[in-house]
């Protein structure tokens, strides 16, 4: 069993959802699923956001890379393509990126259990 990072007890059986490290019962908020120290946060620092939902991050970007600029790709295969149709695919991507944005703001503040 992993020491608790706070009190130093042996019996750390949990772990903070914002700081990852392991804590006991008593160290723990129940609610939130933080410890003591972590309990009058708002929100998952950015760092430790980004690295632990990096595959979920770099797959969304990638799909949305692919349907939404398809257009180098028909390029390097030789297609000829107007260059008056990447309009509306520049405003659709800003229209869809602000739900996205909006949604990863939400989960950083209310991290999934």
């Amino acid at each position: 069993m992993p020491q608790c990072a706070i009190c130093g007890g042996r019996f750390a059986e949990n772990e903070c959802m914002y700081c990852n490290r392991a804590v006991c019962s008593s160290c723990m908020v129940l609610e939130g699923r933080k410890c003591i120290k972590c309990k009058d946060r708002k929100a998952v620092p950015i760092q430790q956001f980004i690295r632990r939902n990096l595959i979920l991050v770099i797959f969304l970007g990638t799909i949305w890379i692919y349907t939404v600029y398809p257009f180098p790709f028909f390029y390097a295969l030789g297609f000829d393509i107007d260059i008056s149709a990447i309009q509306p695919i520049l405003i659709a991507s800003i229209v869809l990126a602000i739900p996205f944005i909006i949604m990863l703001r939400v989960w950083q503040k209310r991290p999934p259990r």
